[in-house]
C-alpha cells in the first residue's frame, strides 16, 4: 500500500513542479493600464527608446521581440475604443458577425484581395477581446506572416496587442502567442 501512495505523491510533486516552471516561463510586464505576460527571453523595448518614442507616438505602450531573430514581434498599443468589457460581452452573434463584417471590409479596403482575415470574441485572463488573425503575403525578402490581434475594449480606455511572426512558424509559436494574448489584465 505504501507504493501507490509514494507514487500518487510523487506526481502531485511532479505535477506542482511543472506547474511551477511553466507560471515562471513567463515574465510580466507593464504597459500603460495593463500588464501582459511575456515569454522569459523576450527582449522588450528600452524605456529610454519608449520615451522617445511616445514623443511622436503616445499610442505605443510597449514594444517586445522574441529571441529568433527578432520574432515574434508585439505591440501594445491604446485603443480608444467606447465601448466598456461589460458592452462588448454582451454582443450576440449577430452583431459579433457584422462587427467582424465590418473589420473585414476595411481590411478588403485598404489590401484589396490579399489579405484574409479571420474574427471571433475571445476571452483572456480577466476580460474579453476581438481576436483577428490574418495572413499578411510574402513581399520582395519579407516571408509571408501571420498578424493575430487582440483587441481589449475599455471604455475609451481599451488596448490592442498585436504579434506577428512568419507563417512558416505557425506551430512554433502559436502556443506561447496565446497564452500571451490570453495574459492581459487592466489595473484596478
Amino acid at each position: 500500500m505504501r507504493f501507490p501512495k509514494a507514487l500518487l505523491m510523487a506526481g502531485i510533486l511532479v505535477l506542482g513542479l511543472g506547474v511551477h516552471a511553466q507560471a515562471a516561463d513567463y515574465v510580466t510586464q507593464k504597459a500603460g493600464n495593463v500588464s501582459i505576460d511575456l515569454p522569459k527571453g523576450w527582449e522588450v523595448a528600452p524605456k529610454d527608446f519608449m520615451a522617445k518614442l511616445a514623443s511622436s507616438n503616445p499610442n505605443i505602450l510597449l514594444l517586445a521581440q522574441g529571441p529568433d531573430n527578432g520574432f515574434p514581434k508585439l505591440t501594445v498599443v491604446k485603443s480608444p475604443d467606447p465601448a466598456t468589457q461589460a458592452q462588448f460581452k454582451a454582443l450576440d452573434a449577430a452583431q459579433l458577425d457584422a462587427l467582424c463584417k465590418g473589420f473585414n471590409a476595411n481590411i478588403a479596403a485598404r489590401f484589396g484581395d490579399k489579405l484574409k482575415a479571420t474574427c471571433e470574441k475571445v476571452k483572456g485572463g480577466s476580460a474579453a477581446a476581438l481576436s483577428t488573425r490574418m495572413t499578411l503575403p510574402a513581399e520582395g525578402k519579407t516571408p509571408e506572416l501571420t498578424n493575430i490581434n487582440w483587441s481589449y475594449p475599455n471604455g475609451g480606455n481599451g488596448v490592442a496587442v498585436s504579434v506577428m511572426f512568419p507563417s512558416k512558424d505557425n506551430a512554433k509559436y502559436t502556443g506561447e502567442v496565446m497564452k500571451t494574448l490570453g495574459s492581459v489584465k487592466f489595473a484596478k
